[in-house]
């Protein structure tokens, strides 16, 4: 039977456990979990799917200790160069695990799960503020793009601009990049005027940089020549860039390609994005004829050519049948699909004969 004088301590038990919540483990939007003190874990949807139930392994709570396993593989790692960067940006003196997993939110491009500090936090809105604050990514396009997640994997989504075939062009460069040989960061079609670009790193190790990579001193005004000296092991995927930007008629790369630099200060070249602005993007069927009447090489693939075979960097045969099959199922259709076969045709023939 319960007295008055229990239901008091009852209460003032759950007052207690109240005031010790710091936080909410969630499953993109499904809370999950209640944080206590920074550091023990209630679970309150252990069997909210088969992630999640990996996860707790049939417990009921988590240990400090056990939180922090949980934690060790999702926050920023010490060994990032920019580590000092990142913990000033966080206005964190100095290494501290839990405040920078509740800064964080503690995303991982692995999975669904965050820490919110607010059970009424929306993923959407927190990814968006990782990303501007921490990983200093912005947006310059407005409502035109916006960070989210797709199909389980973090990245932005895209709005068609205008009366425009970018959308067309970003799902086929994507494509086409397989069929040469590019590294693309892989694009896929959300609605009929809405894409998504994934990101396809794990920021918790890497990060990307463009035009700051380079000191003042650095720059000669040549970004291709500037690119090659500071990063002369993997001059062949600089290279693939160019080759691959004169292929698809890219107009608008300056700075929409990345260096990833990784917790041990090893660097590659990201998978290039943004390729939305090419072929023929936002040309009008006369335009695009006189373009094709005019083509000629690139000036830096022509330099390239000096040094290198061509086909050695890229893949130059396919099958014909391939290349409209590509342009179709994303969406070329007509004057459009005609220019760009021509196009990239006539591209091809350069190359082999260069």
């Amino acid at each position: 039977m319960l007295s008055e004088k229990n239901f008091e301590i009852d209460q003032k038990m759950i007052e207690q456990m109240i005031e010790a919540i710091t936080g909410y483990l969630k499953w993109q939007n499904n809370t999950v979990g209640i944080i206590y003190n920074h550091e023990l874990v209630g679970f309150i949807n252990p069997g909210l799917n088969a992630a999640v139930k990996k996860l707790s392994k049939g417990k009921n709570s988590w240990s400090a200790d056990e939180y922090k396993s949980f934690l060790s593989d999702r926050i920023i790692s010490r060994n990032r160069s920019d580590i000092e960067r990142i913990l000033s940006r966080l206005k964190l003196c100095g290494y501290d695990a839990i405040k920078i997993a509740e800064k964080t939110c503690a995303f991982n491009p692995k999975d669904s799960f965050w820490i919110a500090s607010s059970e009424s936090d929306r993923l959407e809105d927190k990814i968006t503020e990782f990303f501007f604050n921490v990983c200093e990514i912005s947006l310059n396009e407005g409502v035109k793009k916006n960070f989210g997640i797709s199909n389980g994997k973090y990245g932005i989504f895209k709005n068609r601009l205008g009366a425009g075939t970018d959308i067309e062009s970003e799902i086929a460069c994507y494509k086409l990049g397989t069929l040469f040989g590019v590294n693309i960061c892989p694009v896929w079609r959300v609605s009929k005027d809405v894409i998504f670009s994934e990101f396809i790193y794990d920021f918790s190790k890497e990060f990307l940089v463009h035009e700051g990579v380079f000191t003042k001193e650095e720059r000669s005004g040549d970004l291709y020549t500037d690119l090659c000296s500071k990063f002369p092991h993997f001059t062949d995927d600089i290279d693939k860039m160019y080759i691959f930007d004169f292929i698809t008629r890219q107009i608008d790369r300056h700075v929409n390609y990345s260096i990833k630099i990784d917790d041990k200060s090893v660097s590659s070249l990201y998978p290039l994005y943004d390729n939305g602005r090419s072929l023929f993007w936002n040309e009008d069927e006369i335009r695009i004829e006189r373009t094709i009447k005019n083509i000629r090489i690139s000036d830096i693939v022509e330099r390239i050519a000096k040094y290198k075979k061509i086909s050695n960097i890229v893949n130059l045969n396919f099958n014909q049948r391939e290349l409209v099959d590509i342009l179709s199922r994303s969406g070329f259709t007509g004057y459009k699909l005609d220019g760009c076969v021509k196009w990239i045709n006539s591209t091809i023939d350069i190359l082999k004969n260069i």
